[in-house]
């Protein structure tokens, strides 16, 4: 992405049920949602430092990971690292209104 509008958040969320969401800031649906692969709640998520996948645990104990194949980054874009030197200066840009947030 060369342009401010080329960039996007990706979030993703846990549920009590188990359940686990991706979404994309600029699309009203999740992009991916997993189903009866959790037997608990879920308790933590961390996105891989390569951003290549997420780090989720249970209430069980259980701790997977999720490791995306290319196709997941074709659809949502390459990741950027929080410690790329370009980071803060993008971030700034897409959320102006963030004061205080230490980075």
């Amino acid at each position: 992405p060369t342009k401010l509008e080329d960039f996007q958040t990706v979030v993703a969320i846990g549920s009590v049920q188990g359940e686990l969401a991706i979404w994309e800031s600029r699309k009203q649906k999740p992009f991916l949602v997993v189903l009866n692969f959790f037997k608990q709640s879920v308790t933590d998520i961390a996105w891989h430092p390569q951003g290549t996948g997420l780090i989720v645990s249970c209430q069980d104990g259980v701790v997977t990971l999720l490791q995306f194949a290319d196709i997941v980054e074709q659809r949502l874009g390459k990741a950027i690292r929080i410690d790329d030197p370009d980071y803060e200066g993008l971030f700034r840009s897409l959320y102006p209104n963030q004061n205080g947030f230490n980075l």
